[in-house]
């Protein structure tokens, strides 16, 4: 029965879509007004957006099963095979009927959009919003324009993104734009994103989007097991399959690769600016991989923009000949431009509502508290809360609020308000503040439920306790990793006044690089908490081995 399914699911997703010669025409666009929101930063929340009837049908009978109970933790064989036939057959129906109505696939799509949107935030920067709509603008006015809309919308995150979805909607992130150097490689980037809807590439990706969940959903309901086991199969069947479907493919990226850097041109940009974005992607992963490699841990690539959009050799390559090729044909390109103008300023990184990590401190100036990391941790964005995690990504430490009720003690919030099994505790004061530091057998953690080093402090003035829980992605029974929880948990503390001011985030800076600037120096003065060196040289194009120009603009983080 699992091979049925799995043959069934991989039979649906692989399978070309027909489309009618409607359906297959490509749109002509114009610019349109903005959409509030975008599909992008889904990956942060899967489960969230992967909410289409077609994921449901085969997600529910996991659901049922875990709403039903099992006391014996095993299924019954016959039960299992009739939920599976359920579930593969509403697959294949959700998916054929979704697929005959294209118009409300791109209406829900729309919808899907606007609510993540909402959670990322389009920026505030109103003049760098109007700025990148205007060299998009540029781009559509030599593509052809016609009656579909378009919008180009700058999205405050420090992710490394750019996307477009069904509506016609571009969206580009703050974290992108500052690995940017000149309104060229701007163009770049939304002329490949403008020719992926322009080539429909969205239409031949729909089977995979709208099958990832039921792949992962239906291999967990087949394999069975504790409740606990299925969420662990949910879990890494939900990895994996975001891995495998959500990025174009191949032959995508070369046709966007190659009908963007033409409207680039007409549009008066240099082509040579996609082999540059290229050289900035293979930048960033050479020094994820080095890190990674230095820190003994896996790289952080499989799910950003780098590998959906990977600059392999031969997507390089093929850049290079397409530029040399429209350079023969024309270089009166544009040579100045306002690009590092713009964006000088931007918020870096994690922003005031997450806290501010300087070096190894970090300051959470909303709730007047700072904390020290141990050497090598770094602050992981999360949809709520904060999570620290170390150099190997072996060990994290979480921290959330809860309000305080009158007559609560720390030690009772952990018994009763929260309800862990406590091991062994004790009270204590941490910074002249009543804590309760405990270890307890069993917890939800990030890697799932593991033993934890609970370290609640209350801070009476606020009404607020805060809740450190640390955990270890191989911990069974003992914390390996203990020392350093307890550490981070010891050093909290109430800001001070002068904490305040090194509480407001990073910016990017745009400076006039001096003789005897290098980057080495501006590295030494940087307050970037780990590898400076190598953030400063990606970030100006300069990596791995080059200097600055005396005069030259280069971005500095402060």
């Amino acid at each position: 029965m699992l091979k049925q399914i799995i043959s069934l699911l991989f039979g649906l997703l692989f399978a070309e879509p027909s489309f009618s010669a409607h359906e297959a025409r490509v749109g002509l666009m114009r610019q349109g007004p903005a959409h509030p929101t975008s599909r992008l930063m889904a990956e942060t929340r899967a489960a969230k957006t992967l909410d289409e009837p077609a994921l449901k049908a085969a997600a529910s009978a996991v659901d049922q099963r875990d709403q039903r109970g099992d006391p014996d933790n095993a299924l019954a064989e016959d039960g299992v095979e009739e939920d599976a036939r359920d579930a593969s057959e509403g697959v294949e129906k959700a998916a054929e009927d979704k697929l005959s109505k294209s118009e409300a696939r791109k209406q829900q799509e729309c919808q899907m959009a606007n609510a993540a949107m909402t959670a990322v935030g389009v920026t505030q920067n109103a003049a760098l919003q109007a700025y990148v709509r205007r060299v998009g603008q540029r781009l559509l006015d030599v593509a052809e324009v016609g009656e579909e809309t378009f919008s180009f919308d700058v999205l405050e995150t420090p992710q490394i993104q750019a996307a477009t979805n069904a509506c016609g909607n571009i969206f580009i992130s703050t974290g992108l734009m500052m690995h940017l150097n000149s309104e060229s490689q701007l163009a770049a980037v939304l002329g490949h994103e403008i020719m992926h809807v322009l080539k429909a590439h969205d239409k031949r990706r729909k089977r995979r989007e709208l099958l990832k969940g039921a792949l992962g959903s239906a291999t967990a309901m087949v394999l069975g097991g504790s409740s606990y086991s299925r969420n662990e199969i949910n879990r890494s069947m939900r990895t994996a399959t975001d891995l495998a479907f959500t990025q174009y493919d191949q032959n995508q990226e070369f046709e966007a690769d190659n009908f963007g850097a033409e409207i680039m041109a007409k549009a008066g940009y240099s082509p040579e600016s996609v082999v540059q974005v290229m050289a900035m992607f293979k930048a960033l992963e050479s020094v994820e991989f080095k890190q990674a490699r230095a820190e003994g841990r896996s790289n952080a690539l499989f799910r950003s923009f780098v590998t959906s959009h990977p600059p392999t050799p031969e997507r390089y390559e093929r850049a290079v000949i397409k530029a040399r090729a429209l350079n023969a044909e024309n270089n009166d390109y544009r040579t100045g431009d306002e690009f590092l103008e713009q964006i000088d300023g931007v918020p870096y990184g994690l922003t005031r509502a997450t806290g501010v990590l300087r070096g190894n401190r970090f300051y959470h100036a909303r709730l007047g508290i700072t904390l020290a990391l141990p050497e090598g941790w770094r602050q992981k964005q999360v949809p709520s809360g904060v999570l620290f995690e170390s150099a190997s990504g072996d060990a994290a430490f979480e921290l959330s609020t809860a309000r305080l009720r009158k007559g609560l003690t720390p030690e009772r919030l952990v018994n009763e308000g929260l309800g862990f099994k406590i091991i062994e505790g004790r009270d204590l004061t941490i910074d002249g503040m009543p804590a309760y530091i405990a270890t307890a057998s069993r917890a939800q953690t990030v890697f799932g439920e593991r033993p934890i080093r609970l370290v609640v402090v209350f801070d009476q003035r606020r009404g607020l306790a805060f809740v450190g829980r640390g955990s270890g992605k191989f911990d069974l029974k003992k914390l390996a990793d203990d020392g350093a929880f307890i550490t981070i948990g010891f050093s909290l503390a109430r800001m001070k006044k002068v904490d305040f001011e090194a509480a407001k985030p990073l910016q990017l800076k745009v400076v006039r690089a001096g003789p005897g600037t290098t980057m080495e120096s501006l590295a030494a003065q940087s307050d970037l908490p780990n590898y400076p060196e190598d953030e400063l040289r990606v970030i100006n194009g300069l990596y791995p081995k080059g200097e600055p120009e005396p005069g030259q603009l280069i971005k500095i983080i402060d």
